[in-house]
Parts: structure tokens; C-alpha cells; sequence
């Protein structure tokens, strides 16, 4: 196997202060060195020996999470040495760790080291401290060890803990006189219906955006709100009002009422504009071209695929695996939030058993004869386009058509995943380290979880879709990227080669490809 490349990573933290403290318990002032701090502290001169930054992102948790390790050093150490060697008189020294609180914000800039360096690098990770630890020991040579450990979530951490509670001894609630709670305390629109993506927008505008530009600080250069433009894609679904009444995290209510799991993603996204909220159908993909269809896409609204080029230069280990954990071949979606409104569990239930969008007893990575009956079930809280109320009493052509309309949306529920997951055994799982900060081909932006990764050994090129991604940048060691993956296409590639020359074990074992060649390939 040839060298992993060798770089110059460089990295870039800042911690902008949110807390303003003037008092200990509301009472108590504290010392004169909090007052008029700076608007941030650069964390990067403490990496030292030792020291490590890690991030972690996935597109199937509500938060990315941050660790920053370092030696305790006191602000400013290198000029608070020259006072001291002066005689001149200091101001009040003070560890990193007693000027740091929770929800105070961090910055993380990377960059792999590859290439011309940008003029500022390239954002990584925006958060907010959950946790400030020091570490104090004394090393095998007798001399004290201090360690300083910043740990939290990035902006994601706004809608896993911003509870939404109706309670009426709740501090900041009120008397509720209707059914429609979010209304009143929030503004967010009280429709008999509302579609997917606009009640998603609605409540972060309306409930997560007031939150954080209330306790930002006034002039902080950091993000004051969610970004919900073109990374809310989603085009389908309507979602009824029985929102209105949800308690909770705002972001187990998204979860819940968004279809998010089996057919939607939503996470955010740091971009050097801000931070999206990526709300996306599953970007997964056929493994053959349907006929007649322009794209792989699974589903029609999900995004284009983003590809990053990993050559095998840049892989330091690869592991893939195949199972049949997964294997299902009796598909069926139950709508339990619209079954008041029709009898519609009753037609479905009369769907025949050779029902191609149901059962795939006889299809050859789901067979029967081999792996017995798998039942996957799974539930959906949407609607589809075309019902525009929920209100009883309808007349008769009305009911009809939205029951159409109720009964078209499962179907096409059903069929959407019974496409992602018909060929789940040939699939391939696994994990990657590979070589830390791979940009995007068109300079967007680092390799992110929901990406394409596009492995090449040899002359076989595999696509996998990116699930989380886990960046590691060790001072004085290296900077890594470990990346957990599904979907994988390695076995598929590898079974489709002929014999010969064209033998899959010489294939990756022949020259090796360019970044450039494997880009050309899936443009």
C-alpha cells in the first residue's frame, strides 16, 4: 500500500464569551478581573504537546459534539512572564478554566494542509460549551500536571434542550385558553394543516431564533439565529395541527411530526455563512439507473449527491462489512394520526399479499427461501399534498378525495422504503480513518456527514454514504478523519468485474487513480 500523505494541518479555536458575570449567586460580586474581558480568547497558542481538538457530526443525532484538550496555562502566559521577569506589577492571573462557562461559544477552524492555504480556514464546527474540566496530577517524574478539557455541542444543542412545557406553574408560560398552545406562546401559525417544511421553518423562527438572539451578546460576531433556506428541502407532506399541543425538546417534536428516520434527515450544518438547518429527504440511490428516470435518486426531492474523492493515499485503515441484520421483505407504514379522519386501515389492510410495493418474498436479495419472512414497519405522521384540512363533517366528495389522498401517501411511503432497503444485503457498513480536512470537490466546504465518500484502491472506485464523520487534530501528531459509513458499494462493484486482467483482487492491486480521475467519473 502506498505512504498516507504527508501534510501541514493547521487549526484555528476561539472561545467568545456569552456569560457576563458580575455577581456569584445574584448577590455576591465577583472579582474585578471578570469585568470588560475580552470579546474572545484564542485558544490556539495553548495546543501545545499534548493537546488535542476533536469534533463529531452525524446525520442521525440532534447535536455535533466538540472536545478541546490542553495544558492550564494562565491567560496571556507569555506576557505575564515578561512582567514578572520586569518587576512590573500584573493584573489578576487567572487559569483558562476560571474564565470559561457553560454556553459560552466556541469557533473551530481546520485545515488539512494540502495545497495554496486559504486566507482564513476553512469552519469546522460553531458550539456551545456544556462543560469545563481541570485535571490536576502529578506525572511519573514528580512534576504536577494541569489539564484543561472544553467539551459541548454545536448549535444543535438549542433544540435538544429548549423544552416546550404547558404546565401551568411554568415560569415563563401563561394561561392557555385554546388548543393551540404553540400559537400563543410562540406565533407559530395555527393552520388546520401545514406543510413539512414550513412548519419546520415556523418553529425555528418562531421558537429557537428568539431564544438565541435573547442571550447572544449584543455585538457578538456569532451566529443569532438557524438559517432555514435552500438546506430545507423537503417538498412533500403536510403535517395537522396536533403540533400545536406537543410537549418537549423542539427537536423531538421536528423528529416526531418531520418523518425523520426512515425517510428524512434534519441536523445542522456550519457553513462560513452561518448555520444551516439541513432538513432533506434520505439521499439514498438505486443501485442501477431506473429506465427512463435522470438520476439514481431514490426519492425525487432529496438532494444531488455530493462525491469526495478518498484515493487510498489518503486512507490510513478501511473496514467494510456485509450482513443480513438488515434484510426485509414484508414492507408495511402504518398513518395512526389520520386514522380518526377515514377507515383507512381498513383498506389498507385489504392490499393483496402479491402487492409489489409490500411484499418481496420472491426477490433475490430479500428472498424467503433464504432468509425466512422479515416484516419492516415503520410510521408516518404526514399527509400527502393534496389534503388542505382535517375537519369532520366534510361532504361526501371531499372525504373521498382526502382519503385518496391519505391512502396515496402510505403507498408512496411504502414504496420509498422498500426501495432504500430491498437490497440491504449487498450493501456494505463499516468505518474509514482517513486523512483529516478532504475538502469538497467544489471548495464548499470540508467533507461532511451526509456526503458521499468515494473510496478508490486501485482502479475500483466505491461509493458509501457518509453517516457521521469524527475529526481528530492531535498537535504535533496529525489530523484525522474517521468516518462511519452505510450503503457502501464495494461488493457490488467487486461482483459486476469480469475474469482475467479485469479480476477484482488485480484491480485494486494496479496503478493507483488520481483525485482528478475519480471527480471525472462521477460528474
Amino acid at each position: 500500500m502506498p505512504q498516507i500523505l504527508d501534510a501541514q494541518p493547521q487549526i484555528s479555536v476561539r472561545l467568545y464569551k456569552t456569560i457576563t458575570r458580575s455577581t456569584i449567586d445574584g448577590q455576591s460580586p465577583v472579582s474585578e478581573r471578570y469585568q470588560g474581558k475580552d470579546e474572545y480568547i484564542d485558544l490556539t497558542p495553548y495546543l501545545g504537546d499534548g493537546s488535542s481538538v476533536v469534533t463529531s457530526k452525524s446525520v442521525r443525532e440532534p447535536a455535533g459534539a466538540f472536545n478541546i484538550t490542553f495544558a492550564d496555562r494562565p491567560q496571556n502566559a507569555v506576557m505575564v512572564d515578561v512582567q514578572q521577569a520586569l518587576c512590573v506589577p500584573t493584573q489578576a492571573i487567572e487559569s483558562i478554566y476560571g474564565l470559561v462557562e457553560p454556553m459560552d461559544v466556541v469557533e473551530i477552524r481546520m485545515w488539512g494542509g494540502v495545497g495554496p492555504r486559504p486566507a482564513e480556514l476553512p469552519i469546522k464546527m460553531r458550539g456551545f460549551v456544556s462543560e469545563v474540566q481541570r485535571l490536576q496530577s502529578i506525572a511519573g517524574d514528580g512534576k504536577p500536571v494541569r489539564t484543561v478539557v472544553i467539551s459541548g455541542q454545536d448549535y444543535g444543542k438549542i433544540w435538544q434542550t429548549f423544552q416546550v412545557i404547558y404546565l401551568a406553574s411554568y415560569a415563563e408560560g401563561q394561561s392557555l385558553l385554546t388548543n393551540f398552545g404553540l400559537w400563543e406562546m410562540f406565533g407559530v401559525e395555527a393552520k388546520n394543516v401545514l406543510s413539512a417544511p414550513e412548519f419546520v421553518r415556523q418553529m425555528i423562527q418562531k421558537v429557537i431564533n428568539p431564544h438565541i438572539t435573547k442571550f447572544m451578546p449584543k455585538h457578538s460576531p456569532m451566529p443569532r439565529e438557524l438559517m432555514t433556506g435552500d438546506s430545507v428541502s423537503v417538498k412533500h407532506g403536510v403535517v395537522n395541527n396536533s403540533y400545536q399541543n406537543m410537549q418537549g425538546s423542539i427537536y423531538d417534536i421536528l423528529k416526531f411530526f418531520g418523518d425523520v428516520g426512515v425517510w428524512n434527515e434534519l441536523y445542522t450544518e456550519d457553513h462560513e455563512d452561518g448555520v444551516h438547518v439541513v432538513y432533506r429527504p434520505v439521499p439514498a440511490l438505486h443501485l442501477t439507473k431506473p429506465a427512463g428516470a435522470k438520476d439514481s435518486k431514490i426519492q425525487d426531492d432529496a438532494p444531488n449527491p455530493v462525491y469526495v474523492p478518498i484515493p487510498d493515499q489518503y486512507i490510513a485503515n478501511l473496514s467494510a462489512a456485509r450482513s443480513d441484520a438488515n434484510v426485509a421483505n414484508f414492507y408495511w407504514v402504518n398513518n395512526s394520526r389520520f386514522d380518526m379522519v377515514d377507515d383507512i386501515y381498513r383498506k389498507l389492510s385489504a392490499i393483496p399479499a402479491a402487492d409489489g410495493t409490500v411484499n418481496l418474498k420472491e426477490y433475490p436479495n430479500s428472498a424467503v427461501k433464504y432468509y425466512g419472512v422479515r416484516p419492516m414497519y415503520a410510521e408516518t405522521q404526514q399527509g400527502g399534498d393534496g389534503i388542505v384540512n382535517m375537519l369532520g363533517g366534510q361532504d361526501e366528495k371531499t372525504q373521498n378525495h382526502r382519503s385518496g389522498e391519505i391512502e396515496a401517501w402510505i403507498d408512496r411511503r411504502r414504496r420509498l422504503m422498500l426501495e432504500m432497503n430491498k437490497d440491504n444485503v449487498v450493501f456494505e457498513r463499516g468505518s474509514a480513518r482517513v486523512k483529516g480536512g478532504l475538502m469538497r470537490p467544489d471548495g464548499s466546504g470540508h467533507m461532511r456527514a451526509g456526503d458521499y465518500a468515494v473510496f478508490g484502491t486501485g482502479v475500483i472506485d466505491s461509493r458509501a454514504y457518509i453517516v457521521s464523520i469524527t475529526d481528530e487534530y492531535v498537535t504535533y501528531q496529525g489530523y484525522t478523519a474517521s468516518i462511519q459509513f452505510e450503503r457502501g458499494e464495494g461488493f457490488v462493484n467487486r461482483a459486476s468485474m469480469e475474469g482475467g486482467m479485469d479480476s477484482p483482487w488485480l484491480a485494486e492491486q494496479t496503478r493507483r487513480r488520481t483525485v482528478e480521475d475519480v471527480i471525472r467519473e462521477f460528474q
